[in-house]
């Protein structure tokens, strides 16, 4: 009699204190009945969920979990019920009354009684929103920089970027990235949460953006309302979404220049961002600036590949690449064009006598004329020393070549001056018309070389059109 007392008042202290750990503890809590249905629920995971107690008792956990995660628990469920399982992990995601989301890991004990029967299971859950998300994020990082490495690098990588960002900082509900485009006007790149195209159409002004653009790191700008920006377009285009309550700006810089803005922003808290959304920001904002660091520098060096060093003009290369561009939209019943070679009579004789310095001089001033007389769709290149070819385009005959050439003869006619020196020199010059059969850049070009030493040889100082 006095065991039978003594394990009732056992059993009654083991039941008291299961009710205190379940009542108090720090992380959610629930028995759930082998069919999913929550018998009992504590108050941290009601919390957790956002419901009051009574309204979760009787939920299942099929209701709440995430479509995406329901078969990994069901599956671990009825592996508990054939009794291949007593306990088993997992993480999955629950929708809170709101309709949000929320990580939990989760952690299910199954209570067995004496016959083996399955009447309840102990299931803890722990808040992992926070967790996941920092993972989600340097997952999602790692595939930028990856994209970055074996991809192309243009300016689609900034509106993942973007993404990244308002998906993984819980106060960011829209966000822009933006990039000096003159003075101190900044347009948008990339945009989620706004629409790019309108906004595509207007610049804000650097003060819009950032209180003391002589400042660094993160900075918080309140009551952004449309009246506050300057540019009517700009107005119009923010109005549209209403009020922005608060944006979380970052600075873009490369090599000591403010090059563009990252910014987040939300409609309706003005606290919403904490020092850990500004720590993610910070990092996505300087993966940004890298790899605008690095677009700039592949934009560099494409340029140098495609332009020579002294003179700026075109290389021999990017000259014949449009010069095949040229050809396919002419044997498409395009306009036509011309190929014209040319250089400077006796220029060895302004390196003998002047020196290679000056000779530099003639050949940059050379260019700047020819330039000068080129219409827009014109290309003028340099092969090296005084090779010069050029690309006219958008000729309707051998008259409309022959007016351009004139004043490119007339431009390069004038003597060059060299501080206390004159340097008189002249040009001659060949060209070939396009004509159907030319497949090549090389066939043109070969032409207009025949053409210029003709040229030559008639006396210089003038220019002949290819006569086969």
């Amino acid at each position: 009699m006095t065991t039978r007392v003594d394990n009732a008042a056992e059993d009654e202290l083991r039941e008291d204190r299961f009710r205190v750990a379940f009542e108090h503890s720090p992380i959610g809590m629930a028995i759930t009945h082998p069919e999913g249905r929550l018998l009992e629920v504590n108050p941290q995971m009601a919390a957790m969920l956002g419901y009051e107690r009574d309204e979760l008792i009787g939920k299942t956990y099929q209701e709440l979990t995430h479509p995406d995660d329901l078969a990994a628990s069901d599956d671990r469920v009825a592996r508990a019920k054939a009794g291949e399982l007593d306990d088993f992990q997992l993480r999955k995601r629950y929708l809170r009354k709101d309709g949000s989301i929320v990580w939990a890991k989760v952690q299910v004990s199954v209570v067995r009684d004496a016959d083996g029967g399955f009447p309840y299971m102990l299931t803890q859950l722990e808040d992992v929103t926070a967790e996941q998300r920092d993972e989600t994020f340097r997952d999602r990082l790692l595939d930028l920089v990856e994209a970055s490495l074996l991809g192309s690098l243009d300016e689609t990588l900034f509106q993942r970027a973007i993404d990244i960002a308002v998906d993984t900082i819980p106060g960011a509900q829209a966000g822009s990235l933006l990039l000096r485009e003159e003075g101190d006007r900044f347009r948008f790149a990339a945009v989620v949460g706004h629409d790019l195209e309108t906004l595509s159409k207007v610049t804000l002004r650097e003060h819009e953006l950032y209180a003391d653009p002589d400042a660094d790191g993160p900075h918080l700008m309140q009551d952004l309302g449309p009246q506050e920006l300057e540019d009517p377009a700009a107005r119009a285009a923010f109005g549209a979404g209403g009020a922005i309550e608060v944006t979380l700006t970052i600075p873009l810089d490369i090599d000591g220049e403010r090059t563009g803005y990252f910014t987040l922003d939300n409609f309706d808290d003005p606290l919403a961002f904490d020092e850990h959304d500004f720590e993610i920001a910070r990092i996505l904002a300087g993966q940004v600036g890298s790899l605008m660091a690095r677009m700039r520098l592949e934009a560099q060096l494409r340029h140098q590949a495609l332009h020579d060093t002294l003179t700026g003009l075109a290389t021999r290369r990017l000259l014949e690449d449009r010069i095949e561009r040229a050809i396919a939209l002419a044997e498409r019943g395009g306009p036509g064009f011309a190929v014209a070679m040319l250089d400077l009579d006796g220029f060895k004789d302004v390196n003998d006598v002047y020196g290679h310095l000056a000779g530099d001089h003639v050949l940059e001033e050379f260019a700047r004329r020819l330039e000068s007389v080129m219409r827009e769709s014109d290309t003028a290149a340099r092969f090296g020393g005084d090779e010069f070819a050029l690309l006219l385009n958008n000729l309707r005959d051998e008259q409309d070549a022959d007016a351009v050439l004139m004043r490119v003869l007339g431009v390069l006619a004038d003597p060059f001056q060299l501080d206390d020196f004159v340097i008189d020199t002249s040009v001659s010059l060949g060209f070939a018309t396009y004509r159907t059969g030319d497949a090549h850049p090389e066939q043109l070009l070969g032409r207009a070389d025949r053409a210029l030493y003709e040229a030559k040889r008639k006396g210089k100082a003038r220019f002949e059109r290819a006569k086969d």
